[in-house]
């Protein structure tokens, strides 16, 4: 997010350092959890139930992740990862 924000393409960035310690554009920063954020106004809307009823394989709600690294496909997806 802080290297898409710094107009740079979206990877993740290495660590150490923290971006608590240099983050975006090299000052401390913190990173609040953008994705439960985003869906505050939809649950206060349509209920808890509403978003707990959209979880996928006994999961409660939306969930997204992301896959990085030395890895075939790196990315993000909204759907769980296919069992091994």
């Amino acid at each position: 997010m802080i290297e898409s924000i710094e107009g740079k393409r979206g990877y993740p960035r290495n660590r150490p350092p923290y971006i608590a310690e240099v983050g975006l554009f090299g000052r401390p920063t913190l990173n609040h959890n953008v994705e439960t954020l985003y869906w505050i106004p939809e649950i206060l809307e349509k209920g808890a139930k509403w978003f707990a009823d959209h979880g996928m394989n006994g999961g409660k709600g939306f969930r997204s992740w992301s896959v990085s690294g030395r890895v075939k496909k790196p990315g993000a997806s909204s759907h769980p990862p296919a069992s091994p």
